[in-house]
């Protein structure tokens, strides 16, 4: 088991789109990374973070669940 957070984010720019993910660090840094990135035209948006005991299980059925 790996403890950390699921996030999923919004960027403004495709608002029919959101990022399922995972980290170990603060969700609201995760989502200033990715807003950095090259080609990423609006700041991502944290919708939601929770910090659950296995972060990666979680992730995968999210994704699934979508």
């Amino acid at each position: 088991m790996n403890i950390g957070f699921v996030y999923i984010l919004l960027n403004p720019a495709f608002p029919r789109q959101v990022k399922i993910g995972r980290t170990a660090r603060d969700p609201q840094k995760r989502a200033n990374e990715l807003s950095r990135q090259t080609g990423v035209p609006d700041d991502f948006i944290v919708l939601y973070e929770e910090i659950v005991s296995d972060a990666e299980r979680v992730e995968t059925l999210l994704h699934k669940e979508k």
